[in-house]
């Protein structure tokens, strides 16, 4: 029965772009089990660590027939909604997204302004004066000129 009712979440996930699944739909679509059958088994789900469930954040709002759609939490709440886990694992040898960058080719704050990779940042503070030298190279290499004033 588990796995009909994972494959069934499984479904109505795909279907609603990742969104949790209400308990209600689900038991609509369980006409002939009782109640207590039905909580079991989505709880035992919730149980395996693959799915999780939503307790609803204002149950006292609620109608007796809207709660009883719900789970139970045995504290006062109720469930409302089941989502499956995502797993953060990779499903394949692909990582998705970017590769990670070399820790030597990220990006550091220098002197709060801007972020240059590590490498030139460390080679800066070892050369010293980084602020001129940055400035004698934009000015070579844009060929800039200066303002007659400009303090140095």
């Amino acid at each position: 029965m588990n796995k009909i009712l994972a494959q069934l979440i499984g479904l109505e996930v795909k279907a609603a772009l990742g969104a949790p699944v209400p308990l209600s739909e689900l038991r609509k679509d369980f006409p002939g089990m009782n109640k207590a059958k039905f909580d079991r088994e989505v709880l035992d789900l919730a149980e395996s660590g693959e799915y999780f469930l939503i307790r609803h954040s204002q149950p006292q709002s609620l109608t007796n027939q809207e709660t009883g759609w719900m789970i139970p939490d045995g504290q006062g709440g109720f469930y409302y909604a089941i989502n499956p886990r995502i797993d953060n694992k990779p499903t394949s040898s692909r990582r998705r997204g970017r590769p990670p960058v070399p820790s030597h080719l990220k990006r550091v704050y220098l002197g709060g302004a801007c972020r240059v990779p590590q490498w030139i940042a460390e080679w800066l503070k070892k050369e010293g004066d980084a602020c001129n030298r940055i400035e004698a190279a934009l000015i070579e290499k844009y060929k800039l000129v200066p303002p007659e004033n400009a303090m140095r």
